[in-house]
């Protein structure tokens, strides 16, 4: 080397043999990646055998490690990437060590490559194994529950449509006792002891030539009937029907028993009585029984009270109020087995109807102190 000349980036060097030069600044040449691989596999923290480059693991085996190096004689920086399919993202990391937990069941390709500062990134190493199932994962174990479920929403539907056909028949048949309880009713308010006393009463105004007095009654007689054979024809009638019928029974009753019977209706004002509706021939049986057992035992007679009365939304709220002898009274100077045929079969229909609908209709009878009778009889709104 005879000289040296240095030109920017550009060295001249003189020697025996001519001019020699280099761009010593040029960048040099990037490097060869290094060579990755995988130095083990531990599943659920046991070893697995790595001659096979896949393999196959059971449900419960969801636990895998993998420990993997790069080998580079230049002891360069190194960084890693991964991936478990081949559709997913590379992630980069610089431990040499992953750790997956509860992997999902399916097939999947581990993938690591490794890079240094100025190389490209080497061919991954390639571990393919195969996550298995759960027996009630597999498409078998669907199709059989599947089945199991599709019989047992079979069973239920028959069940419930069996059901449902029972209880439209029971109610058919509810409706049907109810219908003939209700002619029987009838049949019962129109007794024959009722229809002879007003008979009588007819034929002592004619014997007595009280023509005024035996029109009345024999007009009111026949109102009554023409009220029975319309309500008859109907579950259900408003307020207002009940209230005509009462007082056309309540002033024949009157005719009969003249000063020793007074009798009362106060209905709440905030009652409408067109639109509230109550079960036909449900009273009537309970003042009549009030009138006979009640009050017609004292010889100074007695007063029977209806009052009708809304306290909430749900009730309409019914009471037969009698000042007699009291039901306590009444029961023990007779037959402790007597009760009137209207209240037993009204007690029936209200059972009856109790099954069928929704809210049922209460009943309460007590004696007032030593005398006298309340009945109280709430009856569900619609």
């Amino acid at each position: 080397l005879n000289d040296l000349y240095i030109d920017k980036d550009v060295a001249y060097f003189a020697t025996n043999n001519g001019l020699v030069y280099f761009n010593y600044k040029q960048e040099s040449k990037q490097t060869k990646a290094p060579k990755i691989y995988v130095s083990s596999v531990s599943v659920n923290k046991k070893m697995l055998d790595l001659s096979s480059a896949s393999f196959t693991l059971k449900p419960e085996e969801r636990n895998i490690t993998f420990s993997y190096s790069a080998i580079d004689f230049k002891n360069r920086k190194i960084i890693y990437r991964y991936r478990l399919k081949d559709t997913e993202n590379w992630s980069e990391t610089k431990n040499r060590r992953l750790e997956l937990s509860s992997l999902e069941p399916g097939e999947y390709c581990f993938e690591v490559s490794a890079k240094s500062q100025d190389s490209e990134w080497s061919v991954p190493a390639k571990i393919n194994f195969v996550l298995e199932k759960h027996f009630w994962q597999t498409w078998w174990f669907l199709v059989v529950m599947l089945l199991i479920g599709a019989y047992i929403l079979y069973v239920i539907t028959v069940r419930i449509t069996k059901r449902q056909k029972n209880k439209e028949q029971e109610q058919l048949l509810l409706k049907n006792k109810i219908l003939m309880l209700e002619q029987q009713a009838l049949q019962a308010m129109m007794n024959p002891h009722f229809v002879f006393n007003v008979m009588n009463s007819i034929q002592h105004y004619i014997n007595t030539q009280n023509t005024s007095s035996a029109n009345k009654v024999l007009t009111g007689f026949a109102k009554l009937i023409r009220k029975n054979l319309e309500i008859c024809t109907k579950s259900y009638i408003n307020l207002e029907e009940e209230i005509e019928y009462l007082n056309l029974y309540l002033n024949l009753e009157k005719y009969r028993f003249g000063d020793k019977f007074i009798y009362s209706i106060k209905v709440d004002q905030q009652i409408d009585k067109e639109e509230t509706q109550l079960p036909s021939m449900l009273l009537q049986p309970y003042i009549e029984n009030a009138i006979w057992h009640g009050i017609m035992p004292k010889e100074e007679g007695g007063e029977v009270k209806i009052e009708i009365i809304q306290k909430d939304e749900d009730y309409l709220w019914i009471k037969i109020i009698d000042n007699g002898i009291g039901i306590e009274n009444s029961l023990s100077t007779k037959n402790s087995k007597h009760q009137s045929k209207g209240m037993k079969l009204t007690q029936e229909r209200i059972n009856l109807l109790n099954k069928i609908e929704a809210k049922p209709i209460q009943l309460f009878v007590e004696q007032n102190g030593n005398s006298g009778t309340t009945i109280t009889i709430l009856v569900p709104l619609n």
